[in-house]
């Protein structure tokens, strides 16, 4: 089932599968490749968003739009933290361009991959982030305890989906 593109009020921005826009995976890598060169030697971030390139399925990478332009990304994966393989699936690689962060942008693409996860009637689904711990217990997210993915200690949280 495909959805809708999220158009999300309180940003102004909208948010749709990376398969909808596949010009935009050379950029997106970029930004990748900037933030974490050392990811970069691990993996080509090029390959690894076309594989993402999906529609209602995992792997699902989702960008955010203004105006037509990218301004973030955040993907559904079935593995994220290696620590803890067992648990899938993960709300992951979310990343916003600095001139668009504390503006909701993240909050927002968040809700976009919660929202793909439950069209897609999956279960529960999970985060690794090392700061904002307040902030996700706010947002309904259950604190798990602590992980590592890659070098990088994360504190692990899930996100239960309620169904009707």
């Amino acid at each position: 089932m495909l959805s809708e593109p999220d158009r999300s009020s309180a940003t102004g921005v909208e948010i749709v599968p990376l398969a909808d826009h596949p010009e935009m995976i050379q950029q997106i890598a970029g930004w990748f490749r900037l933030e974490s060169p050392e990811l970069s030697t691990n993996y080509d971030p090029v390959k690894r968003l076309t594989q993402f390139s999906n529609r209602g399925e995992i792997p699902l990478s989702l960008v955010a739009l203004d105006h037509g332009e990218p301004i973030g990304t955040v993907s559904l994966l079935a593995e994220s933290v290696r620590s803890h393989r067992h648990l899938s699936p993960w709300v992951a690689g979310l990343y916003v361009v600095p001139k668009r962060r504390h503006q909701g942008v993240a909050t927002a693409m968040i809700a976009a991959a919660i929202r793909e996860a439950r069209l897609m009637r999956i279960s529960r689904v999970y985060i690794g982030v090392s700061t904002a711990r307040d902030f996700y217990e706010r947002s309904g997210w259950v604190y798990e305890g602590e992980g590592f993915a890659e070098e990088d200690q994360v504190m692990i949280f899930r996100r239960d989906m309620t169904y009707e």
